[in-house]
């Protein structure tokens, strides 16, 4: 995905929302939520403002690597830029504070 981002902006295609929510995703799906914050940073040094999708996906790398800190920060800012926790949220964070290997 990464690949595809640089690609579009050596080409000079402006990224939009849905391009740095892929991103965050992609990082998501790893577990990595040091280059999803990465992402995050970028995405609003460019002047988006984070959506649901957003903070989902970051609440979502961190439950990935274990980091109850960082999840529990996420939902903060999230709640705090006056975002409201969907069904994903809750699922996200459910899985957050259950048992090793219960899904």
């Amino acid at each position: 995905a990464e690949k595809w981002f640089m690609e579009m902006r050596r080409n000079t295609i402006a990224p939009n929302l849905a391009c740095f929510n892929t991103m965050l995703h992609a990082c998501a799906q790893k577990g990595d939520s040091y280059t999803a914050e990465v992402w995050f940073r970028k995405l609003r040094s460019m002047g988006f403002e984070p959506n649901k999708i957003s903070f989902n996906s970051l609440l979502n790398a961190s439950v990935k690597q274990g980091n109850i800190p960082q999840v529990q920060h996420w939902l903060e800012m999230m709640v705090c830029s006056g975002i409201h926790p969907d069904g994903v949220t809750f699922w996200t964070l459910a899985r957050a504070f259950s048992p090793p290997g219960v899904d």
